[in-house]
């Protein structure tokens, strides 16, 4: 290099500059505002690039990973040739890190790290640990003249410390990094499509990763908890009433419901379970508005042991509380009001068995944060699937699968109003207990996510009862009026 610099300095001499070129690459629209949205979410960034050291900087301030140092921000610069060098600058940030010298009262207290291609060579091969403890300690990392290679080994040395990873980009260079990451975004525009090709999810804008991560990723994490977790529970709902009659049975292994019902079970509550997918906990509007309510899904506390206890009790509580009843209600010594005759044991099965399924369409009513379409759609499937089936199995003689035995069962039940008042009766006595609860916890220790909802609830409410008292219809129109024009019929952006 040294004889190179002389051969250049040999032949670059006495010129006269006639003109210069620059190539600017331009932040897409609303960077800097994402950033520091899905910052609040509790979300750390690593910027990896190869750009040289002071454009990263540069880059870094400009989209809002890197705070100036007047609000107290701290960037840490790991330099050195040889691995001596890098492992000391790292384990002397460490170390200051440790004993929080880097926090200072009333300022931001942001670490950031950034750190070039040849000592993060190093720092991969040599203190791999070391150097993963302090990326992740810090707020924001920047890696600078980085080849593609190196950004995919970035990427996995954060996913082998249990953190869930995202990678954007829009080049080719981001293909191995992107693929490496737990989820993989390509952005679609001037550097070409290969990003796209690669990658989970795509689209054109950075601006659009909030929407990705703040709604419909918190949706779906949501969502796919309570559908997860529901499916649990109506299985030991069932087994547990199963269990509760051979407790009584003396554990004969006869099965209190009939065996088309029992193997039906999963099939036709599988509507409640999807109406769950619908649900929304908050708006789209409100999720952005408190990214601090993504950090639900990344303390676990949708999906959890805890979660999961409460839903095998709710189960375990509410089949007990069904059993009960029923037995009580529709025990050996009922007689059908029209006849007389005693309830045969089919009969009594099925009256459990319409009482277990009106819970669990109310559990989800119970669940649900949003109701719309879908719900009301779904659920009544569920009922409309199980009497259409108990009607025909009921009212025509079947010998296949043992069906026989239903036959007369539907269309002396349903003239009854016994059977339907008291299978609503002992679904609403199952749901109370589990309701109240919910109203309880709401009131003593809300989630984040319920408050949320209140306040929604509230500005809404405000918002009709404003709209309501600025109703022309609600004044009488004075004479004239009608030149002023629209000016008190539409209320003003702060009365809104």
């Amino acid at each position: 290099e040294e004889r190179l610099e002389s051969v250049y300095d040999s032949i670059e001499r006495d010129f006269r500059l006639l003109g210069a070129t620059a190539i600017e690459d331009k932040l897409q629209e609303g960077v800097p505002d994402t950033i520091a949205l899905l910052r609040r979410a509790n979300l750390r960034f690593w910027m990896l690039t190869g750009d040289k050291y002071e454009t990263a900087i540069q880059v870094g301030r400009a989209c809002r990973l890197l705070s100036h140092e007047s609000t107290g921000a701290v960037l840490l610069t790991i330099d050195g040739d040889d691995k001596e060098a890098v492992g000391a600058k790292i384990q002397e940030y460490l170390k200051d890190m440790r004993e929080e010298r880097y926090v200072m009262r009333g300022k931001s207290n942001e670490v950031g790290v950034i750190i070039t291609g040849r000592p993060l060579a190093i720092a991969l091969e040599h203190h791999l640990d070391a150097f993963g403890e302090l990326g992740v300690q810090a707020h924001c990392v920047i890696c600078c003249r980085v080849t593609p290679a190196q950004k995919a080994s970035v990427v996995k040395l954060v996913k082998e410390r249990n953190k869930m990873t995202l990678a954007i980009g829009d080049g080719g260079n981001d293909v191995a990094m992107i693929q490496e990451a737990h989820v993989g975004v390509g952005i679609s525009g001037k550097e070409g499509m290969q990003a796209s090709r690669a990658s989970n999810y795509c689209f054109g804008k950075f601006r659009f990763l909030s929407r990705l991560l703040l709604v419909h990723g918190r949706y779906s994490y949501k969502r796919t908890a309570a559908m997860m977790q529901y499916s649990f529970y109506r299985s030991i709902f069932i087994a547990s009433m199963q269990l509760l009659f051979n407790i009584f049975a003396g554990f004969s292994g006869v099965s209190y419901f009939h065996s088309m019902y029992v193997a039906g079970w999963a099939v036709i509550t599988v509507f409640p379970a999807l109406s769950l997918s619908f649900d929304k906990d908050v708006s789209e509007r409100a999720a952005h508005l408190f990214p601090a309510l993504y950090t639900e899904g990344q303390l676990g506390q949708a999906l959890s042991l805890r979660t999961f206890g409460r839903w095998a009790l709710m189960g375990a509580s509410q089949s007990l509380l069904v059993f009960f009843l029923t037995i009580n209600a529709f025990g050996t010594e009922y007689m059908h009001p029209r006849d007389g005759a005693p309830i045969d044991f089919d009969s009594a099965g099925m009256t459990m068995y319409t009482a277990a399924l009106f819970v669990q369409v109310g559990v989800v009513y119970v669940e649900h944060n949003s109701l719309h379409r879908w719900n009301h759609m779904f659920n009544f499937f569920c009922l409309a699937l199980f009497y259409l089936t108990f009607a025909m199995v009921g009212t025509s003689y079947f010998t296949i699968f043992d069906l026989q035995s239903l036959y007369g069962c539907f269309p002396r039940m349903a003239r009854d109003p016994t059977y339907w008042i008291g299978t609503l009766s002992i679904a609403l006595g199952a749901i109370l207990p589990h309701l109240a609860l919910r109203v309880i916890k709401f009131q003593l220790n809300p989630e984040p996510y319920q408050v949320v909802q209140y306040y929604e609830r509230t500005l809404s409410k405000r918002r009709k009862k404003d709209a309501k008292e600025r109703s022309p219809s609600q004044q009488p129109l004075q004479p004239g009026a009608e030149a002023d024009g629209a000016a008190g019929v539409v209320p003003s952006g702060a009365n809104v």
